[in-house]
Formats: C-alpha cells, structure tokens, sequence
C-alpha cells in the first residue's frame, strides 16, 4: 500500500482494494453529510483539491461525476461545484428501504447489531445499512419472508413509503414478495444471481484463492474443503476453483488427495489434512469447535480459514483467518444507486464486483510434523 495524499483526514492509498477516485468520493460524501459545506455552498475548487490530494484531474472528474450521479452536489459551468443535498436537508421523508431476508435465516448480532449471511459477501450489518440511511434521511425495515409472502400496508406502511428495497434474494424470488410496480428501485446485494441488476457482488474466486495461498504459505499442501449448504451450486463451483488454482500455481496437487471433502462439520478430519476450509463463517466456526473438542490444539494441530471474514467476538479466543470486504465502499455505493434511480436519467449500473482482502486472525500456523499430527486423529 502507498499513501498518495490526504484530504480532511482520509487518507488515500494505492493497493487497498478501492480506486483512488472512489476514496476522494467517499470522503467528500462524508464530508458533505457531516456539515463540513452547507446547502448551497461551493465545495473547493479542481486546483485546491489536486493540489490536497496529488490525485489526477480525471480521477477528480470522476469522484464528481458519482457524487453528482448521488445527488450530493450541482455542477454550474464557469462556477464550481456546489452542495445540493445534506444529511439535514431535502431527504429527510424520502421513505423506507426494506431488506427482505428469509424467515428460517439466522440472524445473528455483530456487534450488538442484528447481520444477515449473504451469498458473495460475508454477513453484513442491518445497523451498519441503518445508520448510512439515517444519514440520508432514509428508514429501513429489516422483513422476513415466506413462502406466501407479499408486501402491503400491513408489512411497515403504505405502498407509497416504500422508497426501495435491497435484496439478497434473486429477481425471480423477489417478484413473489412484490407488486412488480414496487420493484422500480431494486438493488441486489451479495446475490450469485447473473441476472440480477444492479448488483453488488463479492468475488469468491479471488476470495478463495487469497485465503488458500495464506495456508500454502504456511506450508499447507493437504486442506479439509467444508462446503456450506447456503452457498448456490455456481458460487461453490467458484471457490473450489480458486482453492485450486492456488494451489496449482504454487506447483502442488490439487486432487481429492490433497483436498478431501468433510460432509459436515462433526465429520472426522481426513487423517492427511494439516487444515479446514470452511465455505462460509459458520462453518468454519463449527469446524473449529469440533475440532477443538476432539482434542484438537488451534492452529497447533490444525489450521482453520473461512471463505468470510469472522464478524462478531473471537471464538474460544480465536479469531478465525478469512478474506472481507470493505464495508462503508459497499453499502455507500448501494444507497447511490438507489438515490440516484430516483433522479433524472438514473445511474446506469450492472454488476459492480469488490475486490476481497484476507484478514489474518490467529488460526494458521505452520503443520505439525505428520507423525505427530496423525497421533492425535487417531486418538
């Protein structure tokens, strides 16, 4: 990572998982929604904020040309470009965004938060989504769905508080839930589904091979796979070939030999593997507490990652070693796209894929010399 400059305090660097223009918006969005300008008033000049930043112009160009697309500012020619809307201005009754989510879905607490799993991403935070609505005047409603489900009055207001809705679900389940005159404003969040759009996506092959090469590089070269039954068939497709890309790049084997399938996560270990993949944070999580009550010492005898970030408090002290995204990039642009589907021509968006990046915990660890390892699985 290589800093590039500073402005208000955040900092912008290259190799972070976000572009530099898209850092220089989200600090000029927080700017403007913390009050920093008023309604009306000019924002500094290209000159003062190249010259802040040490950023292009055609990477200013296009952090304005978001913030405008969001509704956050007015570009007047031969002016500037002037504040249009505050967090306590104009969007203060601009309605509710309900988040369907399955009924029968856990829906856990992150720090002291209510989350909910999506399909690319990790869990995501309901307060986290809450708190950036608040600040553009927006409620949200978290809803649980069944099978016979339909949105109404009696689910949280009238139709025409219905701002928008973000989905975890795929269109086609979607339109069992609401009138197709409610969905104008959708936008799909962490959903496997290539005809959803517009949708912000995880990557779970990148994911998948980031994590696997931080077990390779600790000398890993037989992992326990633990698929997860959430995952669609097209997504576990996709970090089973990025676990094995890792590890052909890496000049090993990536064979059953090499990575053996556990069918759940009480299953015993395969008496070869030095490491568990879990396919999502729960399972991984399991897999952890199984092994750990099975006589196991992690990561002395075993090794365990995630797909996804742990989210929440350590588990019995460890914080499991998964791949994350970068939140507050994610849930501001997803609220862009519904504010600006309200303007005139909306923002145009298919499918925006976010890099992940591997967040370490303390559960890999060099294996244990094979004899020793295979002693304490057969116990």
């Amino acid at each position: 990572m290589a800093v590039v400059g500073e402005f208000y305090g955040h900092v912008l660097e290259r190799g972070v998982g976000s572009t530099l223009s898209n850092q220089l918006y989200q600090a000029l969005r927080h700017e403007i929604l913390r009050g920093r300008w008023t309604l009306g008033e000019r924002i500094p000049s290209f000159k003062e904020i190249i010259a802040q930043t040490g950023l292009s112009r055609n990477s200013l160009l296009r952090a304005l040309d978001q913030l405008e697309a969001g509704g956050y500012v007015e570009r007047i020619r031969h002016k500037g470009v002037f504040v249009k809307a505050t967090a306590t201005h104009g969007n203060r009754s601009l309605g509710t965004v309900v988040i369907p989510v399955p009924a029968d879905a856990p829906i856990e607490s992150h720090h002291g938060q209510p989350s909910v799993e999506t399909q690319t991403f990790s869990r995501i935070s309901v307060g986290h989504l809450a708190k950036t609505a608040g600040k553009l005047g927006l409620r949200t409603r978290i809803w649980p769905v069944g099978h016979r489900s339909v949105w109404s009055s009696g689910d949280g207001g009238a139709d025409s508080d219905l701002f928008g809705v973000i989905s975890l679900f795929s269109p086609k389940q979607l339109q069992r839930f609401f009138k197709p005159r409610l969905l104008d404003r959708v936008v799909y969040l962490g959903t496997d589904d290539f005809l959803a759009r517009p949708c912000l996506t995880g990557d779970p092959f990148t994911a998948a091979y980031q994590v696997a090469s931080e077990l390779i590089k600790h000398g890993h070269r037989c992992i326990a796979l633990l698929p997860s039954p959430a995952l669609h068939q097209a997504t576990e497709d996709l970090v089973r070939a990025g676990i094995g890309t890792a590890m052909r790049d890496a000049g090993l084997s990536a064979g059953p030999e090499a990575l053996p399938e556990m069918p759940g996560p009480d299953a015993p270990i395969p008496s070869d593997a030095t490491a568990a993949f879990g396919f999502c944070g729960e399972c991984a999580r399991d897999v952890l507490q199984h092994a750990r009550a099975a006589g196991f010492r992690v990561p002395e005898d075993l090794s365990v990652v995630s797909l996804q970030e742990q989210q929440g408090p350590p588990c019995d002290g460890l914080r499991i070693c998964g791949a994350g995204y970068e939140w507050d990039d994610i849930i501001g642009t997803c609220f862009d796209i519904l504010l600006s589907s309200a303007s005139s021509p909306p923002r145009s968006v298919a499918r925006l894929t976010f890099d992940p990046r591997v967040h370490e915990g303390n559960t890999v660890a060099p294996p244990r010399d094979s004899s020793v390892f295979l002693g304490v699985v057969n116990q």
